[in-house]
């Protein structure tokens, strides 16, 4: 869950409408990615795919880690295949802020 939000908050300024209607157009369909993460001590690489349908909106990440994000609705599915572990968070008004561009 930390990795797409710091994604989302790397790669866009989230108070620009400029930057919120180039994005949607950038996944707009489906979209892979390839992100280098500096922790102060070394280089973390991730690679992932973005698929966005009309229903909902899945994100795979395929390395470090195996996990994957489905948005839809008002819901977030999270699962994280390393650790066996799902979990479901609803998105509310404290936190929609972060997905309202998606």
């Amino acid at each position: 869950m930390y990795k797409l939000i710091l994604f989302i908050l790397v790669s866009v300024n989230l108070y620009s409408e400029d930057s919120i209607s180039s994005i949607n157009k950038l996944i707009n369909n489906n979209l892979n990615f390839f992100q280098t993460t500096n922790s102060g001590f070394d280089e973390i690489n991730s690679k992932g795919r973005l698929v966005r349908n009309k229903d909902f909106i899945e994100i795979k990440i395929d390395f470090p880690s195996k996990e994957k994000y489905i948005l839809r609705d008002s819901i977030i599915e999270i699962y994280d295949y390393e650790f066996n572990q799902s979990q479901i968070i609803e998105i509310n008004d404290d936190n929609s802020f972060l997905f309202d561009f998606l």
